[in-house]
């Protein structure tokens, strides 16, 4: 007698992946003029294990200085943001280039992983849409050489260096091909010394003078 039983395996998901934040090596773009309580950037946490241990909270590491022009607030969606807390503002000109950020993305986990990530902001003037607001794209700014020139004077500069050395070498080539046209000249004084004259008379070589 035989008694076929279809039998269910459930798999249960095992807490083993750390999470992370979505793109954390990317630097994220502070717009220069960013008011207090602007929203700077909205973060996203990434983990390989399912919805039961991928439930994510986000905060600031204990025993580390937070950095007081920037506040996260867990949206409790998997989500944070990163909001200004300076009233002030932020410019380029002003401030550093990049801001330092050390935050802890943890998962909802038995017992929970987290992960510590720091994140780097940077203060730029920010490429505007046709609506007038930021895209958090930095613009493309001119390059400035240690003398303060812009990136079209300095290749201006090389540029006349190139002609000036183009000029020179013409120059050489030119005078160098005129000097081996010159005729070769050659003095009397050389043409008398090489004059010889030989008279055998008297059975006896002598040499006479030349010309």
């Amino acid at each position: 007698m035989v008694t076929h039983v279809p039998v269910t395996i459930q798999v249960l998901d095992v807490n083993d992946n750390i999470p992370a934040i979505a793109g954390g090596n990317s630097a994220v773009i502070v717009c220069e003029g960013t008011k207090y309580g602007q929203l700077i950037q909205t973060l996203r946490a990434a983990d390989l294990d399912n919805f039961a241990n991928g439930i994510f909270s986000f905060y600031f590491p204990a025993g580390i200085p937070t950095n007081p022009h920037f506040t996260v607030k867990d949206n409790g969606d998997h989500t944070a943001s990163i909001i200004s807390q300076r009233r002030e503002g932020f410019s380029q000109a002003r401030d550093q280039e990049v801001f330092s950020l050390v935050l802890v993305v943890a998962d909802g986990g038995e017992p929970p992983l987290s992960s510590t990530a720091t994140l780097s902001l940077r203060v730029c003037v920010c490429q505007r849409t046709t609506r007038g607001r930021h895209n958090s794209v930095c613009q493309a700014e001119a390059f400035l050489s240690p003398a303060g020139l812009s990136i079209g004077a300095v290749v201006a500069i090389m540029l006349c260096i190139v002609i000036l050395i183009t000029i020179v070498m013409l120059f050489t080539q030119l005078r160098n091909k005129k000097a081996s046209k010159e005729p070769l000249m050659i003095s009397e004084e050389d043409i008398r010394e090489n004059v010889v004259t030989y008279d055998d008379e008297g059975g006896r070589r002598g040499r006479h003078g030349g010309l």
